[in-house]
C-alpha cells in the first residue's frame, strides 16, 4: 500500500540524499536502482514531518514514518531518521518558537542580548560622549556614534541616544557653561550685574558674563 506520506520530485541520478528546496511544491520521484534485481526505479519521497523507513522496490512504496517527539524533518526527504529539535539550554536564550514534526526549535537571546555564532552576549554599553544609533537586538549588537556638536550624553548605557543641548533662551535663560559632548549646557538667570550664585547651590558667589544661575542645574 502507498503511505499517504509519499510525494514526489524528480532528481538527477548523481544527486544523492538531495531535499526539495520548498514545501510548497509537491516533488517527483527520485531515480533509485533496486540492489536485488538491478532494475531502475522511482520511489516517492516522505512529506516534511515524515522521515523514511524503508525504500521502494518493485512491489512496494516507500514507507514513511511520522518523526518522533522532539524530532523534525522541514522539506520532502529520503532521510532515514529526522533530525533532533534545538535545546535552547544554552545561557541567556529562551525558546521563541517551540519545536514540531515539520521546523526546528527556534533559539532567540534574552532582552539585552545578542547572538555571536553560538553564544548570547550582552548588548555592548555605549561610553559617555557617545549615543545609541542603533539598538541592540536578540542578533545584533548595539551601535554607538560619538556625539555631535550640538548633543552630548552624560551617561554609559546600551539604549540612550545623544541628546540635543538644552536651549537656554527657552527658559529666558542665559547659557552659565557651555555643554560638549559629554555634558548638557548650564542655564542661569540673565542679570546685568554678572554676579551669579554656586552652581552646586552653595552661598559661594561665582561671577560669569550676563548670567546668574538659578538654584540647582535645569535638566
Amino acid at each position: 500500500m502507498i503511505s499517504k506520506a509519499s510525494l514526489i520530485l524528480f532528481v538527477p541520478a548523481f544527486v544523492i540524499g538531495a531535499e526539495s528546496t520548498s514545501q510548497d511544491k509537491r516533488p517527483e520521484k527520485w531515480r533509485h536502482i533496486d540492489p536485488l534485481s538491478g532494475t531502475i526505479l522511482f520511489c516517492d519521497w516522505c512529506e516534511p514531518g515524515f522521515y523514511m523507513n524503508r525504500v521502494c522496490t518493485e512491489r512496494t512504496a516507500t514507507e514513511c514514518l511520522p518523526c518522533p517527539w522532539d524530532e523534525y524533518t522541514e522539506h520532502y526527504n529520503r532521510e532515514y531518521e529526522c533530525r533532533r529539535c534545538s535545546d535552547c539550554r544554552r545561557e541567556h536564550e529562551h525558546v521563541k518558537i517551540e519545536c514540531s514534526a515539520t521546523n526546528n526549535r527556534i533559539c532567540q537571546c534574552d532582552d539585552g542580548y545578542y547572538r555571536l555564532f553560538e553564544f548570547c552576549l550582552l548588548h555592548k554599553k555605549c561610553p559617555i560622549g557617545h549615543g545609541v544609533t542603533k539598538q541592540g537586538t536578540p542578533e545584533k549588537d548595539t551601535k554607538c556614534s560619538r556625539c555631535k556638536t550640538g548633543t552630548f550624553s552624560s551617561t554609559i548605557s546600551a539604549t540612550e541616544p545623544c541628546r540635543s543641548h538644552t536651549n537656554c533662551s527657552v527658559w529666558d535663560e542665559c547659557v552659565v557653561r557651555r555643554g560638549n559632548r559629554r555634558m548638557d549646557n548650564l542655564c542661569g538667570t540673565c542679570v546685568t550685574n554678572g554676579t551669579v550664585a554656586n552652581a552646586r547651590g552653595t552661598n559661594t558667589p561665582e561671577t560669569v558674563d550676563n548670567a546668574t544661575i538659578a538654584t540647582g542645574k535645569r535638566t
